[in-house]
């Protein structure tokens, strides 16, 4: 139907942001949600268009979840996928190089939850929350209150705002 495409697990994980940021844009978009599987199967291709033939690895070299189809363009990774929205919806931050930054950052804060949660386990997560995550709620807390317009890098929300959210988010579940 020629919409943009978002493909993810059927979890919050890592579109959140990315489907925060299109509503945001008013973008009309297909949001697939893949029950969890196998990612070599075809669950994982079910939103590519039938008509291109193939796999999804023949347009996109390092397909992976999530993935974002929209015309001739297939992309994966979540701060691209997020960095092509604000770009082409005109909701990019005037302080590009600050969101950049931002968006890095809480990626990394999402990468060391997970690697708490699924590998090192219960305790070492509980030390993470105790010794440093006041420190970084305290430092964004900071950071928000200095922009004078609640947000990260602008006077309106942004695809850093919208990472924050979802790493909040996660850290209240």
């Amino acid at each position: 139907d020629g919409k943009p495409t978002l493909v993810y697990w059927n979890i919050v994980g890592l579109a959140l942001p990315i489907r925060l940021a299109l509503v945001y844009a008013g973008v009309d978009f297909v949001d697939v949600r893949i029950e969890i599987g196998d990612p070599a199967g075809d669950n994982f291709n079910k939103a590519y268009p039938p008509s291109k033939k193939g796999k999804l690895s023949k347009i996109m070299p390092f397909p992976n979840l999530p993935y974002y189809l929209d015309g001739d363009v297939a992309i994966a990774q979540t701060n691209t996928i997020l960095r092509f929205v604000a770009r082409k919806y005109g909701i990019a931050s005037a302080k590009e190089h600050q969101t950049d930054y931002m968006c890095d950052y809480i990626t990394e804060v999402e990468s060391t939850l997970a690697r708490l949660m699924y590998v090192e386990g219960v305790d070492a997560l509980v030390a993470w929350y105790k010794k440093v995550a006041p420190r970084m709620l305290e430092t964004f807390a900071r950071l928000l209150q200095e922009s004078g317009t609640h947000f990260l890098a602008g006077a309106a929300p942004a695809i850093d705002d919208f990472k924050l959210y979802t790493v909040l988010f996660k850290m209240m579940a």
